[in-house]
């Protein structure tokens, strides 16, 4: 959501509140449709089309992000926003994906007791 931002500083506190929160819940909004329009998309190109989903294999990925890392560091040297903007995507992958491996239960596990056949053993 874009906000002219001289705009919105002149309305009152409680309608800027109300900008925030609508923001906020629309993007929220948003994330739950995706969940739900993407695997219903996928669904029916498997039954209807016979779409197959293959997984980008692990040594595809690992090259990609070597080569990636490769150009970021070429850019940073020469660009000290990238390098900014790079070391703070950096920080916030640390530190966010560091909690989610640390917090966050795989939902495969749930996946596979439910729909995978291993239920009750």
């Amino acid at each position: 959501m874009l906000i002219n931002r001289k705009k919105f500083d002149a309305l009152p506190a409680d309608l800027q509140a109300m900008v925030r929160h609508a923001a906020e819940a629309s993007s929220a909004d948003m994330s739950w449709k995706a969940l739900h329009r993407y695997s219903g998309d996928q669904a029916r190109m498997r039954e209807k089309q016979g779409v197959t989903f293959q997984r980008t294999p692990v040594e595809v990925l690992r090259a990609q992000m070597k080569a990636w890392g490769a150009v970021a560091a070429r850019q940073a040297k020469y660009n000290p926003f990238f390098e900014r903007v790079w070391q703070s995507q950096q920080e916030w992958a640390r530190r966010t994906v560091g909690w989610s491996r640390e917090a966050l239960v795989d939902p495969a596990l749930a996946y596979d007791f439910w729909f995978g056949g291993q239920q009750r053993k």
